[in-house]
């Protein structure tokens, strides 16, 4: 039977991306140097906190997005031979939206393009 992992309260279950094997400029990262993956797409999520009054906050995340979070947030688990992180949704820090490659980009995106225009309200 397989595993799964249902997250409790606020925390997420998040695959990390595949670590990059070459630099930017094309040259290939022995194991060591390799960066540990800072994005990654929830699998999984709880129901949300609860406050001091009983009063559930749901989730803002859901399954399918694609997170942003730090190098060292959450536990490291293995089920069924894949590398899963549990972390709180506190500790993603944005959701990637857009198939771009750099955060917040699309292709028809400009220096003024509606991504860039929240400094303007």
């Amino acid at each position: 039977m397989a595993e799964v992992a249902r997250p409790l309260a606020d925390r997420v279950v998040v695959k990390r991306d595949e670590a990059q094997t070459h630099s930017p400029g094309g040259i290939m990262l022995v194991q060591y140097q390799r960066q540990q993956p800072t994005r990654g797409e929830v699998v999984a999520v709880g129901p949300g906190a609860f406050t001091a009054r009983g009063v559930l906050l749901p989730m803002s995340l859901k399954i399918g997005d694609r997170v942003i979070f730090g190098t060292y947030a959450g536990t490291t688990i293995q089920i069924n031979g894949d590398d899963y992180t549990i972390m709180r949704e506190g500790d993603c820090s944005a959701v990637i939206e857009g198939e771009g490659d750099e955060i917040g980009t699309s292709a028809s995106a400009g220096p003024r393009s509606e991504v860039n225009t929240w400094y303007d309200k």
